[in-house]
């Protein structure tokens, strides 16, 4: 009996043993809430991106086939999966803000991000660059433009998600760009005037990858994976250009394809 009263008594020890025990609990919680914030949300993020990509698999087939009529019919779910893309960005966009309060509840600092060089290409969490590549078609004749269909499909994503924001400078004039400017994405703006503060990374002091627009005098942010890419090109197109769903398609395939 003794033996468990000694096990159920609470422990005793110096004040700063205390403080150092409630440190330790405080700092596993928090870690632990932050996990499961960021197990939800990119669960979601991935099967909204699942969804967006098997609608806009559809709408390709049928835009292939010229079947208007049936892209009308899944233009709505589409947009539906968008609306709900649209709520989890607001969520992304307060997720770093939740994180920097946590922070302020422990001692513990977080590693400051590696610098990089911003023309170097987007790597993974393994420092391997990435394996696919960005395509993205537009179908001008539907837009009101000459032409039929244009397909992107640079080496370097960085370099298909630029040359489709020149094409549409190129087609539709610089209020197109002056719309994307004010259309955030995760780490800033998607297009600036001023990279060197709006691409900021204020966390270790470098400048997100970023590449020019032709002779505008605008730059478009690139520093993201594919997937997210991908994501926000869709989200420009319908939700700040309000292009019709299926003018432009984006995807996401192995860098040994077309």
């Amino acid at each position: 009996m003794a033996a468990v009263a000694a096990r159920r008594a609470p422990a005793q020890g110096s004040p700063t043993t205390t403080i150092a025990q409630w440190e330790r609990n405080k700092q596993q919680i928090l870690f632990d809430i932050n996990t499961f914030i960021l197990y939800y949300f990119n669960t979601m993020k991935q099967k909204l991106e699942q969804l967006s990509k098997t609608a806009m698999d559809i709408i390709s087939t049928f835009a292939r086939k010229g079947d208007a009529a049936s892209i009308a019919r899944i233009a709505g779910t589409a947009s539906r999966i968008q609306q709900l893309q649209e709520q989890l960005f607001h969520i992304e966009q307060e997720i770093p803000q939740i994180d920097e309060k946590l922070k302020n509840f422990t001692l513990v600092q977080a590693p400051p991000e590696p610098r990089g060089s911003s023309a170097d290409p987007f790597t993974l969490g393994n420092g391997r660059a990435e394996k696919k590549k960005l395509r993205i078609t537009i179908d001008w004749a539907r837009l009101g433009k000459p032409g039929g269909k244009e397909v992107i499909c640079e080496h370097m994503s960085s370099h298909t998600m630029t040359k489709w924001a020149a094409r549409l400078y190129q087609q539709f004039g610089p209020e197109t760009l002056q719309k994307l400017a004010g259309f955030r994405i995760s780490r800033g703006p998607m297009l600036s005037k001023n990279p060197q503060s709006d691409f900021l990374n204020k966390t270790s002091g470098t400048v997100f990858a970023h590449q020019p627009i032709g002779d505008s005098g605008y730059y478009i942010l690139t520093h993201s994976q594919n997937s997210q890419k991908v994501t926000d090109i869709r989200r420009a197109c319908q939700r700040v250009l309000s292009l019709p769903v299926g003018t432009v398609l984006v995807e996401e395939i192995e860098k040994n394809g077309w």
